[in-house]
């Protein structure tokens, strides 16, 4: 009865081994692709992280340009408004050349911010490159991160744009509708349909 008894459990143990032998594969295959996505090879990633510098360096160099661009024509118009308004003597002529001064020193300060600062991508970008203690891999992970939030935001501004152009709109058409005089009348309708307008060039 004993040796029976050891035989049988002999028999249960090596059961046991081969059904514990065939289950770690089958367990450690179905562990692998949760590994997977996290594994980058390093030249994939750099070649990541080098095509948005580069593309950052580019736009760089053309918001340079357009910066400078900006800082001429403000500073032109600046210096005619001033020469305008000098040798002008009527009131009106003075008015508008008032307003190309304006213009002018709000062309400048455009230009210089958009030279010098840039947009949020560059805000990031500098945020990025001010920080070389970041491995290759943290940086793509936060370029990722960023494009993603980034085109989230954009798709509600433009939810948001074209929902305020599409009430105005509607309040200028409705305006429209209860005015008697016809100037008015044609202006609201004329204000109407180019919020209309606004609103649909936001859905797309």
């Amino acid at each position: 009865m004993q040796i029976q008894f050891i035989y049988k459990s002999a028999g249960k143990f090596s059961l046991l081994l081969i059904f514990w032998a065939l289950t770690i594969p089958v367990l450690a295959q179905t562990r692998e692709p949760d590994a997977e996505p996290n594994f980058r090879p390093v030249t994939t990633l750099s070649t990541e992280w080098n095509e948005f510098d580069h593309k950052m360096k580019e736009k760089k160099q053309k918001d340079r340009v357009d910066g400078i661009s900006y800082v001429v024509s403000g500073t032109l118009a600046l210096v005619g408004g001033l020469l305008g308004q000098g040798a002008s003597k009527d009131p009106l002529e003075k008015g508008v050349y008032t307003l190309f001064q304006s213009i002018g020193v709000a062309s400048i300060g455009f230009g210089i911010y958009n030279w010098k600062l840039g947009d949020e991508d560059r805000w990031f970008y500098d945020i990025v490159e001010s920080a070389p203690s970041v491995s290759m891999q943290d940086r793509v992970a936060m370029v990722r991160s960023f494009n993603k939030t980034k085109a989230s935001r954009e798709k509600e501004q433009k939810f948001v744009r074209a929902l305020t152009h599409g009430l105005i709109a509607a309040l200028n058409i409705y305006g429209a509708t209860q005015q008697t005089n016809e100037s008015v009348k044609n202006a609201l309708y004329f204000l109407g349909g180019v919020n209309t307008l606004a609103a649909i060039s936001f859905t797309f």
